[in-house]
């Protein structure tokens, strides 16, 4: 082998060897797949005026206890399932919601209400620290629930509705 040619390989095979470990030291030598580009997830949480005091699906959800609008229509239903909170429960709630121990509490509020078939499971209720909104739901609730007991209205699309009440066209 001519002297030229042995250079020429020696380049080469530096060449090769600089590559690879640069491959390597990138994590790109092939042996196991790899994004070309690294991948970000970011995750932004922000609070609007619009969203404080409403219900949040990932602590809240609602709990139905009937879908029976004979249930629900019937004098006193509602009345004999409403069972007062804890101390502990009100304080697990607000906990979830990010306030203090000592938040002032309009109204510890079933999201889907007894009106319309809801249970009592913590899953159920919410903290509604305006008592203008909690009276504004009130009236929503009893206008879904008198759309029920008139046959104008599904039990199970009234609970759909109040799951998102300020989204409602009857707010």
């Amino acid at each position: 082998m001519s002297v030229r040619r042995r250079v020429g390989l020696g380049w080469l095979a530096l060449i090769v060897g600089a590559l690879a470990l640069a491959g390597a030291l990138l994590g790109l030598r092939g042996d196991d797949p790899k994004p070309a580009v690294p991948t970000v997830t970011t995750v932004v949480t922000t609070t609007t005026v619009q969203s404080v005091g409403q219900p949040r699906g990932d602590v809240t959800p609602g709990v139905v206890l009937t879908s029976s609008a004979a249930d629900v229509c019937t004098l006193g239903w509602a009345g004999k399932h409403r069972h007062g909170l804890t101390a502990a429960q009100k304080a697990t709630i607000l906990k979830a919601y990010g306030y203090p121990a000592g938040q002032r509490v309009a109204e510890y509020d079933h999201l889907i209400s007894l009106e319309l078939g809801g249970g009592n499971s913590t899953l159920n209720i919410f903290p509604m620290v305006d008592r203008a909104e909690a009276q504004r739901k009130d009236l929503l609730e009893g206008k879904l629930n008198r759309l029920v007991c008139s046959g104008k209205l599904g039990l199970p699309e009234a609970q759909d509705r109040i799951r998102t009440y300020w989204d409602d066209p009857l707010w």
